[in-house]
């Protein structure tokens, strides 16, 4: 995940990534996301990457 500046996101999502095995073990943890950042965990885990919704803009 990439700051683009002006509150945009750049999301990069690998072909390969299997997502449920991803939170099949993070839920296994018990932990949370604060359990994450108390861990000190300095990227955000693939998981929680979506693509940005595209919407038209509107010149209302």
């Amino acid at each position: 995940m990439v700051l683009a500046g002006d509150d945009e996101v750049q999301v990069t999502l690998k072909p390969e990534y299997d997502r449920a095995s991803e939170v099949k073990a993070f839920d296994g943890t018990k932990a949370s996301v604060k359990g994450l950042v108390d861990a000190g965990v300095s990227e955000v885990p693939q998981m929680f990457h979506h693509p940005p919704d595209n919407f038209e803009k509107s010149s209302v």
